[in-house]
């Protein structure tokens, strides 16, 4: 039965899987060529599906609201919740100083271009907290609602988009392939799907409904893969890979990919509405990763969710990153730049793990058991272990340069 829980749990979703990441995705992934990067896409759905499966097999054998410390202590130990601990804090507090950096960012630019305002750089946090970050403190279901209304923008943005670059897409552009520069995307690909981390919230929010969380899951990231083909389409058919407006000077200059778009159309209307999809692209993604980051404080701290408890999650939630963002950006954008290996960590590996010691050491129930035996297990530790030693070797000194195809 379909609930307005369960589409506003589809949708959180949805959102923080959709992040800043997408406007990167053609650039690292359009080197390779079109279909190449539909392969990278499908494959890497797959196998973060599967262990989104997983993550949520764990969180339903125990218990209460366990986040994903209580998870790792359960099933591996001490030892594994604490390495857990330090891995999952870096990773979404990254995130989190990202996504107020980014929006706070484009913000105050926007006060500047049409209020003529213009703002102290030390006012980029405050946006984001004033507006957006009340909703952490709210709970679930106030930032349920948000998301909706955000969604809804992120859909028009998107459609108006689509609708405006779709009839430019050029077959020609889309058979060109360079599989040998797959390994260069996927880092990225594999971060733009990793949901994972809201999955603990939505267990509590749907009052444990498994089938319930099973649909919401699935079409929750189902929605961001057509989404992500269809910005693929629409970017690799325009684009070219190289020459001096391309994907390939992009991704040397570090450029999002509605820029090189926005150069070859000369529409005006492109550049205000990638602008528009961005910022709710970002803020989507900053509420899903920020009630995910107090949810994991408030369980691993075991601090009450009353007024003085969720006021100080509050503040730990927030207050780092902004420190971060305001004194020391150049450590977060390090810490971004192995965003991959954290993600194949803690939400390919540690499920795997959790799941395995469950399943075949502790025994836990088989009532919700993801499909697949010990060989799938295996498969999906294979498979993220190589992408590990991809990203630690450094892909891109390993493959030929993508700038001189």
């Amino acid at each position: 039965m379909i609930t307005k829980r369960f589409v506003g749990a589809t949708l959180l979703v949805a959102g923080t899987t959709i992040g800043a990441g997408m406007l990167a995705v053609p650039v690292t992934t359009g080197v390779a060529g079109y279909y190449p990067s539909l392969a990278i896409f499908g494959v890497t759905w797959l196998f973060m599906l599967f262990t989104a499966y997983l993550f949520l097999e764990v969180n339903l054998w125990l218990n209460g609201d366990p986040n994903l410390i209580t998870m790792a202590r359960v099933t591996i130990g001490k030892t594994g919740a604490m390495l857990t601990w330090c891995l999952y804090l870096l990773l979404l507090y990254s995130l989190t100083a990202a996504y107020i950096a980014g929006c706070g960012s484009m913000m105050l630019d926007t006060a500047d271009k049409i209020f003529h305002i213009k703002l102290p750089e030390w006012f980029e946090p405050i946006p984001m907290l004033c507006i957006f970050g009340v909703f952490i403190y709210l709970g679930t279901k106030a930032v349920d609602w948000l998301n909706r209304l955000l969604m809804i923008g992120l859909f028009i943005s998107f459609a108006a988009l689509i609708s405006i670059t779709f009839p430019q897409i050029k077959q020609s552009l889309l058979s060109v392939s360079n599989s040998q520069y797959l390994g260069l995307g996927i880092s990225v690909v594999i971060t733009s799907f990793g949901f994972h981390i809201v999955i603990p919230s939505l267990t509590h929010y749907l009052k444990r409904d498994a089938n319930q969380l099973r649909w919401s899951v699935f079409i929750g990231s189902l929605i961001p893969m057509i989404i992500y083909i269809l910005w693929q389409t629409v970017i690799l058919g325009i684009v070219p890979i190289n020459g001096p407006v391309s994907l390939s000077n992009s991704f040397q200059l570090g450029e999002a990919a509605t820029q090189p778009l926005a150069k070859i159309l000369h529409n005006s209307w492109i550049a205000p509405l990638a602008q528009l999809f961005s910022f709710f692209a970002i803020v989507t993604s900053f509420i899903g990763v920020s009630l995910s980051l107090s949810h994991c404080l408030h369980d691993g701290l075991k601090i009450p969710k009353k007024v003085a408890g969720k006021a100080l999650i509050w503040l730990l939630t927030f207050i780092p990153p902004v420190i971060f963002v305001l004194y020391y950006p150049k450590g977060f954008i390090l810490a971004l730049q192995y965003a991959g290996i954290w993600v194949c960590l803690l939400l390919g590996l540690l499920p795997i793990v959790m799941v395995w010691r469950g399943r075949y050491t502790y025994r836990f129930p088989n009532e919700n058991r993801t499909i697949g035996g010990k060989p799938l297990l295996v498969l999906a530790a294979l498979f993220f272990v190589s992408l590990v030693v991809l990203e630690i070797c450094g892909q891109y000194a390993l493959l030929p340069t993508p700038f001189n195809l």
